[in-house]
């Protein structure tokens, strides 16, 4: 089993990000606020790895902690690998944790994919499991990603958009979205897709 990966970022297509690893090519499906830095010698991610008849996919991430949360949001009935990276992109761990233990309902149905069923199930299923690994992962999350590393974006705007078209919204919807956002040429791509999120969320 893979449990993590150095090397450097060829590419970065949200999700989407191709490391090379002693000139293998390793293809890793990311939550799109990952900081991705693309003229580092090497950059490391924490791996989780699904495999299926068909296929073997692997899911990459910052830090121990948001692989952590990610493989437990897998354990919840109806929540998929896919929906897990959803709602990882969606909100930080530290920002899930306060969700589910506010059982903030609302917050849960603006992640693309998550229904009003599929968030009462969270919130009752994640209650006490996410909130006590929250206690453990909060301080050591933000260790993690509290240092000066910026994700380089060839076109923040671009990239922002497709990222918000993998997560389910229709290209003119995650525009406008992306248009809401107060000093949007400002930001960096994680910065653009949580703004815009919130936009949605505001609705």
């Amino acid at each position: 089993m893979i449990g993590a990966l150095t090397g450097q970022v060829l590419s970065w297509q949200p999700p989407v990000l191709l490391l090379d690893v002693q000139g293998v090519g390793y293809e890793l499906h990311l939550p799109m606020n990952t900081p991705v830095q693309l003229d580092a010698a090497a950059q490391r991610f924490y791996t989780h790895m699904i495999v299926r008849e068909d296929q073997m996919q692997l899911y990459g991430f910052a830090d121990q902690a948001t692989r952590d949360v990610f493989r437990t949001l897998l354990k919840i009935n109806g929540v998929g690998a896919k929906m897990g990276l959803a709602i990882l992109s969606t909100w930080s761990v530290s920002e899930l944790v306060a969700i589910v233990s506010q059982e903030n309902l609302k917050a849960l149905t603006q992640i693309p994919g998550v229904g009003k069923k599929t968030a009462e199930r969270l919130l009752v299923e994640m209650k006490h499991k996410l909130k006590q690994l929250g206690v453990e992962v909060s301080a050591g999350h933000a260790a993690l990603t509290g240092g000066a590393t910026l994700p380089l974006a060839e076109n923040s705007m671009t990239l922002a958009l497709q990222a918000l078209e993998s997560l389910g919204y229709k290209p003119a919807e995650a525009q406008k979205l992306l248009d809401q956002v107060p000093d949007a040429d400002a930001l960096e791509t994680p910065e653009l897709i949580k703004a815009a999120l919130r936009q949605a969320q505001q609705r």
